[in-house]
């Protein structure tokens, strides 16, 4: 009974009694989730296990990370693999050239459902799509700055969970300052069998006006499956101190984005060709 984001982890084995010579498996859509492969080999690795009282040889296939993105009842359809099957009592022939021919066989999985819990409400009113366990940390490269010059400001996200769910491009910044799209760097770090890692953004921040500027501190909402609650973490605070840009002589505040964007359009128009 997984809540609706957190992970469940889904193993797929083969057990065997006979000598196996191929596998080649389909995997089915899951629907209702979003995934990430774990683990996925080459060649299988079989190993002896006693199963029910019979031994049998069992490969692991594959280990997949499924975020259910719904509540209630969800379904994993079946794999289908088609299996090749050494016949060792089989006589050779002409064709047989490697060893003893092998026959084709097709099995599956059987088919399995999730019954996903939804989210609780939480207390503050705050909603989320996050699920994990996570930490959020920031920093910024000076709190000493000019008139515009520009400053990049970071905030980074990391732990487990679905990495992709983590978004904080809507943070909004004071009116004081220019502040242009982050740019967003993921770095996947599984723990195990658990899906991970970290992810960075990086505002480019360009103060206006001199002055005093207090750029807020950014909370952070998620819910935690391992505790069954709501959890929220804040970045620092910082207070910037603008200096006045000297070099202004009159009430210009520099340029805008628009202007920027537009001086890069301009440069579509030079002539690079070779002179005559």
């Amino acid at each position: 009974f997984p809540f609706r984001g957190e992970q469940v982890t889904l193993v797929y084995t083969l057990y065997t009694q006979v000598d196996v010579t191929s596998f080649d498996e389909e995997l089915p859509k899951y629907k209702g989730f979003w995934t990430e492969e774990i683990f996925s080999p080459k060649n299988l690795n079989l190993r002896e296990i006693q199963k029910n009282g019979v031994k049998y040889y069992a490969a692991t296939i594959k280990k997949i990370a499924l975020f259910p993105t719904k509540s209630g009842v969800i379904g994993i359809d079946p794999m289908v693999a088609v299996i090749g099957i050494r016949e060792k009592q089989q006589r050779w022939n002409d064709f047989s050239l490697f060893g003893p021919p092998s026959k084709k066989f097709t099995v599956s999985t059987n088919k399995l459902s999730l019954n996903v819990k939804p989210l609780p409400e939480n207390n503050n009113g705050e909603i989320s799509a996050v699920v994990g366990n996570w930490k959020i940390k920031s920093s910024i490269e000076s709190v000493k700055l000019k008139q515009d010059e520009a400053v990049t400001y970071e905030v980074v996200v990391s732990g487990t969970g679905n990495i992709q769910a983590v978004d904080l491009t809507d943070m909004s910044f004071p009116s004081e300052l220019e502040v242009f799209e982050p740019e967003i760097h993921v770095n996947d770090n599984s723990l195990g069998d658990k899906i991970g890692g970290e992810k960075q953004f990086e505002w480019v921040l360009i103060p206006r006006f001199a002055g005093d500027v207090h750029l807020p501190k950014l909370t952070f909402t998620f819910f935690d499956p391992l505790e069954e609650k709501w959890v929220s973490q804040s970045t620092l605070g910082y207070h910037l101190g603008v200096a006045p840009n000297e070099k202004i002589t009159t009430n210009s505040i520099g340029l805008s984005k628009e202007e920027v964007i537009l001086m890069a359009e301009d440069i579509q128009f030079l002539d690079e060709s070779s002179p005559h």
